[in-house]
């Protein structure tokens, strides 16, 4: 799995007594894992990196490829991994960017943080220095920054994630380089892909329905598809059983999360489906995403999905 991970200028890190030095590339292992204490340590929400590698300092973040045995603490996002290998380093709004797309993909998962040069807030946020972060959610947010600042926008509506924005306060010098902020976010999204989710509702009105509700998530609880059209099913996460389950494994771990009526389908090229009852209305409600190399790829992507969803939930 991809997961991310913080390193001084040199790319070291404390390793259990000692400091580890990496390299790109290169593959290493150790004998067992378990969070906050053997193996290898990274997180799949990248601003946890800067708990231990704070902004300004001259530190570098990686996305890295975490094998082998893998433990998660059940808490947050934390791993420890019997094998890692540095992949790709991070410019600040890259590490935003998949910061965004955590939030996403996890929108239940705890989120607010602040740090030296971080805000991460609801409502509003702010970022007073050059390559300083300062993302702001809520149903009106509110953010800004100086000149250098990275920042981010997470629109939020009755628990669901509707929107998200991410800014480069342009700084001295940016327009002597000949590239707009939108070319350079444009470059940005046609390097990590462009994400695009939605969010559909089938109503099922009266008694019947809410029966036919009821059949719909024991069906796909109890036996879950193992694929959506060309996407294969990973893992399954049940927040009300409080299990996530590898499909190819067999292996179920606790997702750590309070109980809910939710199913979350985990699929390849990095799709995901997310379905629940409404609280308030006769209605079942599938939130999903996709990845394009471009925006009508990415739209072409969704439309698809969604006809798949509908097809296997009406």
């Amino acid at each position: 799995m991809l997961a991310f991970k913080g390193f001084t200028k040199d790319l070291t890190c404390i390793r259990g007594e000692r400091i580890f030095r990496y390299e790109p590339g290169v593959l290493y292992t150790a004998d067992k894992s378990k969070c906050a204490r053997t193996g290898f340590h990274c997180t799949e929400n990248p601003l946890e990196c800067l708990d231990w590698y704070a902004l300004g300092g001259g530190n570098r973040y990686y996305i890295v490829e975490a094998g082998g045995s893998i433990d998660e603490d059940g808490k947050d996002a934390k791993i420890s991994c019997t094998q890692i290998r540095l992949v790709e380093e991070l410019s600040i709004p890259a590490l935003v960017y998949h910061a965004l797309v955590y939030m996403v993909k996890h929108p239940l998962r705890d989120w607010e943080k602040t740090g030296r040069m971080l805000e991460v807030r609801r409502d509003v946020a702010q970022a007073d220095k050059k390559g300083a972060i300062a993302i702001a959610r809520g149903e009106n947010p509110r953010v800004r920054g100086s000149a250098g600042a990275v920042l981010g926008l997470v629109v939020e509506r009755g628990g669901q994630i509707k929107t998200t924005k991410l800014f480069i306060i342009p700084g001295p010098g940016e327009k002597r380089k000949g590239k707009a902020v939108w070319d350079a976010m444009i470059d940005m999204y046609d390097k990590y892909g462009y994400y695009k989710d939605d969010v559909i509702a089938i109503t099922h009105k009266g008694i019947e329905g809410l029966e036919k509700i009821r059949s719909i998530m024991e069906g796909l609880r109890n036996d879950p598809p193992v694929r959506f059209g060309d996407y294969e099913v990973l893992a399954v996460r049940d927040y009300e059983k409080d299990t996530v389950k590898n499909l190819s494994t067999g292996e179920v771990t606790a997702t750590g999360l309070p109980k809910s009526n939710v199913l979350y389908f985990e699929l390849t090229s990095d799709a995901w489906i997310c379905i629940r009852p409404s609280g308030t209305e006769p209605k079942i409600k599938i939130y999903f995403g996709v990845v394009g190399t471009s925006m009508a790829d990415a739209d072409e992507k969704s439309a698809e999905l969604a006809g798949i969803v509908k097809e296997t939930l009406m």
